[in-house]
């Protein structure tokens, strides 16, 4: 069977072809794709400043606490409840079982511990899920004896870098879990606060706290 030849086309260029050309391009930038990826991008933006938000907070609430927050039982149930509501149901059972050393230490060591955040960046998201790290230091500090016994004695700042775990739950970020990177052994996990009765590292005489807050009394302290 005889096939029909090809109808000519001529080829285009000069003009022509750089009008087609623009056309392409007008139609890849139109009003409406940057509209959908500007909305995209506001999107995103907005789901960093949100879980960036919680990370500060979650952070600062989770590491601060002292003697102030004790009730007549010896819990700190407003300290629970300030963690409790950033975190997930199965991040609050774990936190649940690992708090009652830190109130041990509070009621018997007379404990405080703030916290100071440098940074928090999200390092990875989704739709429901988001990774981010957060640097800081925290200072325990500890009641003084003597003629400092007026006064809480403070460690050193101790750094940190730890990576936390986001989850969107019922559409509301939540802390998951978090995991140390760096700090020298530094945790934030307050089970892991110092045991009731031991001095701050590098400590002095006794209840006095770290030797570069406890210094030599003076002539006049004397």
């Amino acid at each position: 069977m005889a096939v029909p030849p090809a109808p000519d086309v001529e080829p285009v260029s000069g003009e022509d072809a750089d009008q087609q050309h623009g056309s392409h391009d007008r139609s890849s930038t139109s009003p409406g794709f940057r509209l959908v990826l500007a909305v995209v991008l506001v999107l995103v933006l907005i789901g960093s400043l949100v879980t960036t938000g919680l990370l500060l907070e979650f952070m600062l609430r989770a590491n601060t606490y002292g003697p102030e927050d004790l009730s007549d039982d010896g819990t700190m149930p407003d300290y629970r409840e300030r963690v409790g509501e950033l975190i997930t149901p199965a991040f609050r059972a774990d936190f649940e079982q690992q708090v009652g050393t830190a109130e041990l230490t509070v009621a018997q060591a007379e404990l405080g511990r703030a916290c100071e955040v440098y940074g928090a960046g999200v390092s990875g998201m989704d739709a429901d899920s988001a990774t981010a790290l957060v640097a800081g230091a925290f200072v325990n500090s500890y009641p003084g004896s003597g003629k400092r016994a007026d006064e809480r004695i403070e460690t050193d700042p101790a750094p940190f870098r730890v990576r936390v775990s986001l989850v969107k739950v019922s559409g509301e970020w939540l802390v998951d879990d978090f995991t140390p990177v760096t700090g020298s052994g530094v945790t934030l996990d307050p089970s892991e606060a110092p045991e009731p009765g031991t001095e701050p590292d590098g400590s002095g005489s006794e209840g006095a706290g770290p030797e570069s807050a406890s210094p030599e009394p003076t002539e006049d302290e004397q």
